[in-house]
């Protein structure tokens, strides 16, 4: 991300998939704003894998609860600089 924005005049868009915990989620986001992100779409089911079962595994349902929480985190500026965030999952 960082060389990105180093390299090119326009938004950098970063697409994750949901890390094992919020936790991990919420540092890797902030990461990649610190890093320069202009814009990240999280979506809300995890890091392929083909050993999960449940929620949040690639086939469940997505887990709109951490997403509220990501979008709350970063909407309000609570903790951290106001940033924008896009969601999707079950649509």
């Amino acid at each position: 991300v960082r060389a990105g924005v180093a390299a090119v005049k326009i938004p950098i868009f970063v697409k994750i998939r949901l890390l094992d915990t919020y936790e991990e989620t919420l540092e890797l986001c902030r990461q990649l704003y610190e890093a320069g992100a202009t814009l990240i779409a999280v979506h809300a089911r995890f890091r392929a894998t083909f050993h999960r079962n449940g929620p949040g595994a690639r086939d469940g349902p997505a887990l709109l609860d951490q997403v509220q929480k990501l979008k709350q985190e970063f909407s309000t500026g609570k903790g951290s600089k106001k940033r924008l965030l896009v969601t999707n999952g079950n649509t």
